[in-house]
């Protein structure tokens, strides 16, 4: 059971049944929404999927910005959660993002799916998209 299966079983199974090149395009389609609806401007983590979605992969320095980011911004959304801050959640939907372009780029892509879902505060209009498109 993926984690994906959590949230959309149907999604999952679809996911489970199409080729490769057909996730690669649903989990693009996912962080491209959750970027967008994020409204999140991150010069760098923009640049970094903008070189996945063109390449196919993120170069050793992009990989490693990610890897930083994500983990800065995990950090931080703890921080925030024990000390009450109420804007914890901005840090982890980012957390979340960047976690979705890491997952894309490692080819895993129920994965990716799933964290930019979870990333978002409604995830009806991101899934309803990615049946259309599946």
């Amino acid at each position: 059971m993926n984690r994906l299966q959590t949230i959309s079983v149907v999604l999952a199974q679809k996911m489970d049944q199409l080729q490769a090149r057909e996730n690669i395009q649903l989990a693009i389609a996912a962080c491209q929404y959750a970027l967008r609806v994020s409204g999140w401007k991150d010069a760098d983590v923009g640049e970094a999927f903008s070189g996945l979605q063109r390449n196919g992969t993120l170069t050793k320095h992009e990989l490693a910005f990610c890897r930083k980011r994500g983990e800065a911004l995990d950090n931080d959304y703890f921080i925030k959660q024990e000390n009450g801050e109420t804007d914890s959640i901005i840090s982890f939907s980012r957390a979340r993002v960047v976690s979705a372009i890491l997952l894309l780029h490692a080819g895993e892509y129920a994965e990716s799916v799933y964290e930019s879902l979870i990333s978002l505060d409604d995830t009806a209009p991101l899934l309803a998209v990615l049946q259309e498109k599946g």
